[in-house]
């Protein structure tokens, strides 16, 4: 059965200057905002390349960071609401986070406990979910249910992550997983957060034309373990077989916006995709927000979906991929398109395979 949901307002809060609007604007620009760290120096001995978050560069702790960046991004969700003449809604929050808020019990309280100390007008109850790049469209699924099966009016989606926290930083460096000199494949390490308010299609407040689209989304499990051969690389992988069946529905997309933020194997799988669906991506460009602000973790996705929506008419193919094999795909439209689709929503729509 096909779930549709109405995305009615958004948020982000990044390492880019400006509202909403305007970052969303930076991240499609690409100019990069890398800067290095005034004391933070990495294993070549230069300072160490990141981005960071206005007000936050100092903040050492990682769990009360990552609930500040979540804030940042409710806040400005809950301000854009007002902005369209809407009285903010009160509803249920589901929260994407990094994987290592999940695997440590006495993090995961730590953020808890910050995240209560700070203003989350409006959130009458939270779910969470961990994972890394693709989370953000897992997050879309979960709310199409709330919405759907569980009988919610009103649902946000939201999604935070920081990796320039001392402890991120220690991990990566320890894994050499750091940007520098010696390792220049390596993300650039950053921070970011975004959240949604997502309704279902009749209780939009405004007509069709004025909400974007997202649809289409896919998913498959890739054997990480497995070799990749020739008739794999002409054939495409787990990526390819999500992104076929999201065009399978919405053939005709204008741009193509990645999760590649630095990491070698994601630009291979990137190639591959982009290779076996050249038929139907030929003259797309290719986007990703890590050009602009860097490797934002499980912010990724939905910084994604709102790149997706921001940078100019036609449809956006959003692609994500996983260490733990997840690969995610789905179809962002934007408003005036949505107007125009034909989907039998109000607002705009989620379809969910």
């Amino acid at each position: 059965m096909t779930e549709l949901a109405s995305i009615l307002a958004w948020g982000i809060a990044t390492v880019a200057d400006g509202d909403s609007r305007e970052q969303a604007d930076a991240l499609v620009e690409g100019r990069p905002h890398y800067q290095r760290h005034p004391r933070w120096v990495g294993r070549d001995g230069q300072r160490q390349i990141m981005c960071w978050a206005s007000g936050l560069r100092d903040h050492v702790d990682f769990a009360s960071r990552v609930a500040l960046l979540a804030q940042r991004a409710w806040s400005a969700c809950r301000q854009a609401q007002l902005q369209q003449g809407m009285q903010p809604a009160r509803a249920e929050l589901i929260l994407a986070l990094p994987l290592v808020l999940g695997f440590h019990p006495d993090l995961r309280e730590n953020f808890t406990a910050a995240a209560a100390r700070l203003n989350f007008d409006g959130m009458t109850s939270v779910q969470l979910i961990f994972g890394e790049h693709a989370v953000g469209l897992a997050v879309f699924e979960r709310a199409a249910a709330a919405l759907t099966r569980g009988g919610a009016r009103h649902v946000y989606i939201a999604a935070a992550d920081t990796l320039v926290a001392p402890m991120i930083l220690d991990m990566l460096a320890a894994k050499g997983e750091l940007r520098d000199r010696h390792n220049p494949w390596n993300p650039v390490p950053s921070e970011a957060a975004v959240c949604m308010l997502i309704a279902r299609p009749q209780d939009g407040w405004t007509g069709v034309s004025q909400h974007p689209c997202v649809m289409a989304s896919a998913s498959r499990i890739e054997d990480m373990f497995a070799e990749i051969s020739e008739a794999a690389c002409d054939d495409g992988d787990s990526l390819t077989e999500a992104a076929r069946e999201s065009l399978a529905q919405m053939p005709d997309v204008a741009r193509i916006v990645s999760d590649a933020s630095g990491c070698r194997w994601r630009a291979e799988e990137l190639g591959r995709v982009t290779s076996a669906l050249s038929v139907h991506v030929q003259d797309a460009p290719i986007f990703t927000a890590a050009q602009a602000v860097g490797d934002v973790g499980a912010a990724t996705a939905l910084l994604s979906v709102v790149m997706g929506l921001s940078a100019g008419p036609g449809g956006s193919l959003i692609l994500a991929s996983e260490r733990s094999g997840s690969r995610r795909s789905a179809i962002v439209i934007p408003a005036a398109r949505a107007g125009a689709s034909g989907l039998s929503c109000g607002g705009a729509g989620l379809a969910l395979g």
